[in-house]
């Protein structure tokens, strides 16, 4: 329609963890359909899926609030909203992190902004 667009926001609250779960689980499993009814187990796995997916939401947004000795976040959640209907269009979950070399892996946790970084627990 005629003014319709998206708009980006910084999500720096927990009211889209919600819809930023269910959005990646659609993403990464698909959507529900008529059939799932008929399956009660993957019914329950896909609902903790979704808690688990929305627990970890929930922690990088609390986390992307800190920021290092420089002023620096580290990172940040940013959300496509449609300028009419408000609803969900995407996102990005943009975080700095360090490697780790112990594990072999980057670890978000133990990046600027985190208490074992700001205490050179490292």
């Amino acid at each position: 329609g005629e003014g319709a667009g998206t708009e980006v926001i910084k999500v720096d609250s927990g009211g889209f963890v919600p819809s930023l779960s269910a959005l990646c689980l659609e993403c990464f499993y698909g959507g529900v359909g008529v059939m799932d009814m008929f399956n009660p187990v993957g019914g329950v796995q896909r609902f903790l899926l979704q808690q688990q997916v929305e627990k970890d939401l929930a922690s990088r947004i609390q986390m992307y609030q800190k920021r290092d000795s420089d002023g620096v976040p580290s990172g940040v959640c940013l959300a496509a909203i449609d300028s009419q209907s408000q609803e969900l269009q995407g996102f990005v979950d943009v975080s700095l992190t360090l490697y780790c070399e112990n594990t072999n892996r980057f670890d978000v946790g133990r990046g600027p902004g985190t208490k074992a970084f700001e205490e050179g627990t490292l």
